[in-house]
């Protein structure tokens, strides 16, 4: 990235919505889960609740609600007119998530790596991640580290300890959290690999 492109995305950063929040109402990591679940319930037209979303994101129902409060805070979800049939009357703001995932997130919460290990694999090797794409490839696998990976690599710490458990669960989310983990890296060609499959299947109008 050039001195220039960086000092752009900077300057984005500290004039967005996200820099204003209440301090007390600051984002944390756990909510880049939620917000993938949220965006993937609203691709598949899912029914959703609290019970549903802290059993799909492995929170647990006070630390999903206080996640979802967090980001109607940072404008990243908006409550609906209507109440939902579930009582859940949010969804995503696409613009604000596109803005805050691409411009952002790789300065708020940067890439952490460790040494070999055992675990779930991410970026270009979770399932389906580098179809047609075969030559972006990391040097190195990643994965976050878990006892019941399938691959050894460079172990990346996730974004919320639950992520690899849900990710081994549902493939999409499995797909988005390895996206971000590519948006959060230093290599330019792979933060637009993981812009690319967050445009096509998450972040379509």
């Amino acid at each position: 990235m050039g001195g220039s492109e960086a000092l752009f995305d900077m300057e984005l950063i500290c004039n967005s919505r996200f820099a204003n929040q209440n301090r007390r109402e600051m984002l944390k990591s756990q909510d880049l889960v939620v917000l993938c679940r949220l965006l993937i319930a609203r691709r598949r037209a899912e029914v959703i609740s609290y019970p549903l979303l802290s059993q799909w994101t492995g929170l647990s129902a006070s630390e999903t609600h206080a996640s979802v409060r967090r980001s109607l805070a940072g404008g990243l979800l908006t409550r609906f007119r209507e109440e939902a049939v579930s009582g859940f009357a949010i969804n995503p703001v696409i613009s604000a998530c596109e803005e805050f995932l691409f411009h952002g997130l790789k300065y708020v919460f940067p890439l952490s790596f460790s040494s070999v290990v055992r675990g779930v694999p991410t970026g270009t090797n979770a399932p389906g991640m580098n179809e047609g794409n075969l030559s972006v490839l990391e040097a190195e696998a990643w994965v976050w580290p878990h006892a019941e990976g399938s691959m050894r690599g460079i172990g990346i710490t996730p974004l919320y300890r639950s992520v690899p458990d849900v990710a081994l669960k549902d493939e999409t989310l499995h797909q988005a959290l390895a996206s971000l983990d590519l948006i959060r890296s230093s290599s330019h060609r792979l933060r637009r690999l993981g812009e690319e499959w967050l445009k096509t299947q998450l972040l379509r109008p």
